[in-house]
Parts: structure tokens; C-alpha cells; sequence
């Protein structure tokens, strides 16, 4: 058991009091209170997790949570931080259980992490609800610019759906599904016509840090059967019994595939 004397520096301490709370969601409350418990002199001074998250240019950051590798966390907003644990062993890549769990946003309860990707254990965790915003650009400062696993879950016509995707940055795909699409894909319509049509959903994410992409998509196979297990309508792969909802993603195609055309039809006028 090291003592205060090994750690050079709190950002040490800091790093191994989080050690038990990887993929954990925190306020600076409950990591200062996880810090004391393992060094009962550290002050609120002594632990300020904004110092130890990647990408931080103020002079006073941490030199030793420059890279994301490196960084402790990863704050979410004001106040709250994901705990990556700094170590090159990244959160939400528990890989040894074929079961899905939810794991709360918030909270200090320690989830096992593990290096190895074999597997296909994931631990979502829940980021609240998404809405469709018409006309705005969605900020989503809560959701990481990492690559990943998420997953929506929303109500129709007193029937649950889920759409479970992955992506190399998490908070570029949601934006693009809760924003108005102008020149975008058609998923990205039909993922903003079923916001839309809903009202809210629930958005989880996991495995993030995930890489390559053809780890994602495996994971993204193990979570999608595990969706349908739960008894959700998976809209991954479609659902050919459910008219309505083919009605409906059929005809937020069709305006998709308008918009394409009037945007081809006004770059054609223009070379009149």
C-alpha cells in the first residue's frame, strides 16, 4: 500500500483514488470526498479535476494530463466529470459477460474495467434525454468527442424502439440526428423525423475509446441482440413485420431524397 510519500505530486494521488471509479460519472464533490477517503489531507485546492482533463490550455492544467491517454477526466459540464482513470486503459471496455448493464449517469458505485476487447460485455451508461431541435444547431457538450457505442430509446404508438449505432465521434453523430438535416444522409432524417415524432428519447453510450471500427461494429452485433433480447423493437436492421414504422421511415426517406433533389435542382438553375 503506497504511502503520501510515494506519490510525487497530488496528480498522482488524484489518479489512483480514481482508480475503483473508471467510466463513472462524477461532481467535484464526490471526487474530492473519493480523494479524502484514501488521503484524508487533501483540501478542495488540492484536487480541482478541471486541472486533469485532456486538452486544457490554462497554465495552471496538469503537465502530466496533456493527452487522452494521460487525462484523469473528462468533463462533461459544469461541475461533473467522466473518470477515464489516466492509465491508457480506457472506461466502458469491461469485456468478459455476454450481459448488457445500465449503469447510472451519476453516482460513485466502482465498475470493474478491463484492457481486453474480445469479449462482448458493455456497461451503458444513460446521458440523459435528446431531443429533436428544428431549426438549431443540438449542443451536446455532455456527450464525448470519442469514438463509440450509443444507443436511443424512445416511445411510438405505445411501442419501445431502440436504434443502436457506433461511431468514431459520439457527439458529431447525435448532433446530426437532433438537428434539422439541410443536405444530410437519410438516416440522419429518418433519426430526426422519429425524435421528432416521439417527443424525447433516452440516450446511452459505451465503449468509449473503442477502436477500430471493425471492433465497433462487432460490439454494435452483440448489442443489438442483446436490445432485441430485452424485448426492444431494434430498428437497426428493420423491423419487416412493423407497417407502421416501414410507413413511416419510408416517407422521412422520401423527404430526404426531396431535399437531395431540390438542392441538385438549384445548382442546376445556376449554371443557366
Amino acid at each position: 500500500m503506497k504511502t503520501n510519500q510515494n506519490y510525487r505530486n497530488w496528480c498522482e494521488r488524484i489518479r489512483e483514488a480514481m482508480k475503483p471509479f473508471r467510466g463513472q460519472r462524477l461532481s467535484t464533490g464526490e471526487i474530492v470526498s473519493a480523494v479524502r477517503k484514501l488521503f484524508p489531507n487533501a483540501t478542495p485546492g488540492n484536487v480541482l479535476p478541471a486541472d486533469h482533463c485532456a486538452g486544457r490550455d490554462v497554465k495552471i492544467s496538469c503537465v502530466h494530463c496533456k493527452s487522452p491517454d494521460e487525462a484523469i477526466f473528462q468533463q462533461f459540464d459544469r461541475g461533473s466529470f467522466l473518470v477515464l482513470g489516466g492509465d491508457k486503459v480506457h472506461p466502458f471496455t469491461s469485456l468478459s459477460n455476454p450481459m448488457f448493464k445500465e449503469e447510472p449517469a451519476a453516482g460513485i458505485a466502482p465498475i470493474a474495467v478491463a484492457a481486453s476487447t474480445e469479449s462482448t460485455e458493455k456497461t451503458w451508461t444513460h446521458l440523459g434525454r435528446v431531443k429533436a431541435q428544428a431549426g438549431a444547431k443540438a449542443a451536446f457538450d455532455h456527450v464525448p468527442l470519442e469514438s463509440g457505442l450509443y444507443k436511443i430509446v424512445f416511445t411510438l404508438w405505445n411501442k419501445r424502439y431502440a436504434y443502436i449505432g457506433e461511431s468514431k465521434d459520439l457527439r458529431r453523430r447525435i448532433s446530426e440526428y437532433a438537428r434539422t438535416p439541410t443536405q444530410g444522409t437519410v438516416s440522419e432524417q429518418v433519426m430526426f423525423d422519429l425524435l421528432t415524432a416521439a417527443g424525447e428519447a433516452e440516450l446511452s453510450i459505451c465503449c468509449v475509446g473503442l477502436n477500430p471500427r471493425e471492433a465497433r461494429l462487432k460490439a454494435e452485433t452483440a448489442a443489438i441482440a442483446e436490445a432485441r433480447a430485452q424485448g426492444l423493437a431494434c430498428l437497426n436492421r428493420g423491423e419487416d413485420h412493423d407497417v407502421q414504422m416501414q410507413r413511416f421511415r419510408l416517407e422521412a426517406a422520401e423527404r430526404a431524397l426531396l431535399k437531395e433533389l431540390e438542392r441538385v435542382r438549384g445548382k442546376l438553375n445556376a449554371l443557366i
